[in-house]
């Protein structure tokens, strides 16, 4: 049977995805030192009312965070598109119908290391600023869901165009 451990020990980046209602199930202190990539959503239609995602006016990655060790760096990502359009839209960098992913984080670091990644697997990484603002990736908000390109992303977010961090 693989651990936590198993798929923690040696990565550079995590993907923390699993139902939301479950991520405490991870022992976050196997989490501690490392970049974490919050894939996860808080969808009442699809997890139920969680009461501490509920209401609370919070970003679900801003909430996630407080529960990880100080030491982790987590970054919202790859949560606005789902696992088919992601697969379908991969293009090679430079390419015009390259689509953008948004990142979310507090760790210029950690946003950096994932905008590399998200440029490695086809995507145009755009910076949406801290896991306060995050919620704009979130389920029933203009950007989930839809697929744009850089500058289309970064002007629905309200921000001048600029590729995040690479």
């Amino acid at each position: 049977m693989t651990t936590v451990d198993d798929v923690t020990t040696g990565a550079d980046i995590v993907f923390l995805a699993v139902p939301l209602r479950r991520f405490r199930e991870i022992p976050a202190e196997v989490l501690a030192e490392h970049v974490v990539v919050d894939v996860m959503n808080y969808w009442p239609p699809v997890d139920g009312v969680l009461p501490e995602f509920d209401g609370t006016g919070r970003a679900s990655s801003a909430i996630v965070q407080d529960t990880l060790p100080s030491s982790t760096r987590l970054v919202k990502s790859f949560n606005h598109l789902g696992y088919h359009q992601m697969e379908d839209l991969a293009r090679p960098t430079g390419d015009p119908g390259r689509i953008a992913l948004g990142l979310a984080g507090n760790s210029p670091d950690a946003v950096q290391s994932v905008s590399a990644f998200v440029d490695a697997v086809g995507f145009d990484p755009v910076d949406a600023g801290p896991l306060a603002q995050s919620h704009h990736l979130q389920p029933e908000t203009p950007l989930f869901g839809t697929a744009l390109d850089r500058d289309s992303f970064a002007a629905a977010l309200g921000r001048q165009p600029r590729k995040a961090l690479t």
